[in-house]
């Protein structure tokens, strides 16, 4: 992995907006806010084993050697538990597939007691091309459309979880699909 360009990202997540943004990747590496991240989504895991994800899908990975981020080429084939990150930044490049993401919402209570009052704030419907910024603590959830969705995805911190990802209910409140 590029360690030369790895001490970029943590500066670079420090100057995003803490909020969801839905970009084309064809605008992306032009975009003056969210253009850098096109070289981490850009770092080749191919060579990388498949690790299976308890048949959810299989996930291929390589985390910089300071472990400041991750990316990892992931192929679902089953929804993931609906969850959120508290320190990590994810950047979800869509490949192939179609897939509804839910995303925000109001999380009450502890990590493992979690639960996602009054519903998602809003859905919106993911395909190639399709590449998704989600800040730290945002509740997200995934409905596929297809049989699998193929993605390349950007973490930092990398993935960690046991310390960094936690499950949650849903109060249910039909959110918006946009």
């Amino acid at each position: 992995m590029p360690d030369i360009e790895a001490g970029v990202i943590l500066p670079l997540f420090e100057t995003l907006p803490i909020r969801v943004a839905v970009i084309r990747q064809e605008d992306l590496k032009t975009d003056p806010t969210y253009g850098a991240l096109t070289k981490f989504l850009d770092v080749n895991v191919s060579s990388e084993s498949p690790e299976d994800m308890g048949g959810r899908g299989t996930m291929r990975k390589r985390v910089d050697s300071e472990a400041r981020y991750g990316r990892y080429d992931i192929t679902f084939t089953s929804p993931f538990s609906n969850h959120f990150h508290q320190k990590s930044w994810e950047v979800i490049s869509v490949q192939d597939g179609k897939a509804i993401i839910k995303l925000g919402g109001v999380i009450s209570g502890q990590e493992k007691d979690a639960v996602l009052e009054g519903g998602f704030a809003r859905e919106i419907k993911i395909e190639p091309g399709d590449v998704v910024i989600i800040p730290p603590n945002t509740p997200q959830g995934i409905e596929l459309l297809d049989d699998s969705l193929v993605t390349k995805v950007l973490m930092s911190p990398p993935f960690d979880r046991a310390n960094d990802s936690f499950k949650f209910s849903v109060a249910n409140k039909p959110a918006t699909l946009v």
